[in-house]
């Protein structure tokens, strides 16, 4: 999926990746590498150039690579929505509503696969207890 580009006018370092990311998805959907079109010096910064170039001062493709990827949240201003991903998720995106909840417990808690979420507290909490109590005193 690509990115739309903004309506309005970006900064010319911001229009700098916008291009290169474009041409960094094609290249890396067709090729699985990128290309020497998508390796432009202008946009990074003067502080990390160095960290990019190999011995013979040309961009080493798999540095860059990784500079562009650090990069996308920049282009995207916080717009950028990983539903699989729950490091940058909004917390109450796993929300469920009550209505729901109160219908579908059952099912909703044996879709998660999790044995301690299946369980009878009734059993679980004392069993959990004797375990952390055993750990406690081992030693």
């Amino acid at each position: 999926m690509r990115a739309e580009s903004p309506s309005v006018a970006l900064p010319p370092s911001l229009g700098i990746l916008a291009r290169v990311l474009d041409q960094a998805q094609l290249d890396l959907t067709a090729n699985h590498k990128l290309s020497g079109s998508c390796l432009d010096r202008r946009l990074p910064p003067k502080h990390t150039r160095s960290s990019l170039l190999n011995k013979d001062e040309f961009i080493h493709n798999v540095r860059y690579e990784w500079f562009l990827y650090l990069r996308i949240p920049d282009r995207l201003h916080g717009q950028l929505l990983l539903s699989d991903v729950i490091k940058y998720r909004v917390f109450d995106a796993d929300y469920v509503s009550t209505q729901r909840w109160k219908r579908e417990k059952k099912t909703l808690v044996e879709a998660t696969r999790q044995p301690k979420l299946m369980a009878e507290p009734s059993i679980l909490i004392p069993k959990m207890a004797n375990e952390l109590s055993l750990r406690l005193h081992e030693g």
